[in-house]
């Protein structure tokens, strides 16, 4: 897909952006002419991603990216990343917080303390301190940022608990923080997916097929019912689009706010039960 959107001369960081939405978000913003630090934890995966955003920007402009491997639940990789990316680009524009997982499904009985503070410091806890961290930045560039929520933060998919609750927490974070930064002419905006195709259903499942086809049998199924838009999942592209719409000029007066891209999928709020 070819990108909308021209950020010559602009420098972002894109976390979890080794697969999925943040993957893709990455490819676009290097079509776009911006210089992109790819944050993950996998590094074969990374490695292949900055090979792919070379040749989207056009080919011989290997000196536009950088990668940061490593686990934002660490307050080290946290710094590194800003630190490296405004050592090498002397600057620092957008932020995109995609980073998180979501970890094996559970219900509200059977969650535990150990599960509840994975799930909320890989999803609100690192977004947070990594916001922090790269503040002074953002507020040097009157930068932007864009968080990736997801639509479980107001409905309801069966038993992603405690995914919702950090993930509702991470939307009233980016209003907050939206308030706070916008005096400073930072912009501070979330993206709602709802199921989009990406390799998060597969982690989702425990790497197990069979509950993976069912999973997959019964999105697709809500999708054809609740979906307004051709009854189909999202493309990781499509999340993008919105994503860099935020991070670009196009939306200098939208601030505070989350971004429904779901096809109206969410407005059934059907129970899908694992």
């Amino acid at each position: 897909m070819t990108s909308s959107y021209k950020m010559d001369g602009k420098v972002a960081i894109v976390t979890g952006s080794s697969s999925g939405i943040g993957e893709a978000i990455a490819l676009m913003l290097a079509r776009s002419g911006a210089c992109v630090t790819i944050c993950g934890r996998n590094r074969e995966r990374l490695e292949s991603v900055n090979k792919k955003c070379q040749k989207a920007s056009g080919g011989d402009n290997a000196a536009r990216f950088l990668i940061v491997q490593g686990d934002l639940n660490d307050p080290n990789v946290r710094q590194k990343t800003v630190e490296n990316t405004v050592s090498k680009f002397g600057k620092l524009d957008m932020l995109v917080a995609n980073a998180g997982e979501l970890n094996a499904v559970t219900s509200f009985l059977d969650e535990t303390e150990a599960g509840f503070d994975k799930s909320f410091n890989s999803l609100l806890k690192s977004t947070l301190f990594l916001l922090q961290n790269a503040e002074p930045h953002l507020v040097k560039s009157r930068g932007s940022v864009v968080v990736v929520s997801s639509s479980s933060s107001t409905c309801v998919f069966g038993s992603q608990f405690p995914y919702g609750i950090a993930k509702a927490a991470v939307e009233a974070l980016t209003t907050i923080i939206g308030w706070e930064l916008g005096p400073k002419g930072v912009r501070v905006n979330a993206i709602r997916p709802g199921w989009v195709s990406t390799k998060i259903l597969r982690y989702s499942c425990k790497e197990d097929d069979s509950q993976l086809d069912k999973l997959n049998e019964m999105t697709e199924a809500f999708m054809r019912n609740a979906s307004t838009l051709d009854g189909r999942l999202s493309t990781a592209d499509e999340q993008a689009e919105v994503a860099c719409f935020l991070l670009s000029g196009g939306a200098s007066f939208v601030t505070g706010v989350s971004i429904l891209t779901d096809a109206a999928s969410s407005r059934l709020c059907p129970s899908i039960n694992m």
